[in-house]
């Protein structure tokens, strides 16, 4: 998690307050993001996205410090289809969020993931991501030499 804020934070566009997605692949990056964040030009919160709503309290899909017109960055930390991600931004945007930017850590490169994601997210909004499989996989063979 402690490499993960800083990375994150360095990604975000401007005017992005807080950062989250669809738990728990995205808790800890939207976690050590927000505390990276803090005291910096750019503070974020985090929220979270259920996966479906509890049967009782407020019975939210979004929990966390947003509130309806604020623009937020989904995050993930894998792609490979997309569904999770795809999930998630619809979710933000029905509790009234605005996506303004998705990111993921690593994109497996299978299943047109990035591109359902940015079809979902649409032409206006950069999808990107961290690392692909194929960076990952170069680095591990530089490695073993």
């Amino acid at each position: 998690m402690a490499a993960l804020g800083p990375v994150f934070h360095a990604a975000l566009v401007p005017g992005v307050v807080a950062i989250g997605g669809l738990t728990m692949g995205s808790d800890p990056i939207a976690m050590a993001t927000s505390l990276t964040s803090a005291g910096s030009k750019q503070p974020v919160r985090w929220f979270s996205v259920r996966k479906e709503a509890k049967g009782h309290g407020q019975n939210k899909l979004v929990e966390g410090s947003v509130e309806p017109g604020e623009a937020v960055a989904v995050v993930d930390d894998v792609c490979t289809s997309g569904s999770s991600t795809v999930k998630a931004i619809e979710a933000a945007r029905a509790f009234g969020l605005r996506v303004a930017q998705v990111i993921v850590l690593v994109n497996r490169q299978q299943s047109d993931g990035m591109a359902n994601i940015q079809n979902a997210a649409g032409a206006g909004v950069p999808v990107t991501a961290i690392f692909t499989k194929a960076d990952v996989k170069q680095r591990w063979q530089e490695l073993r030499g």
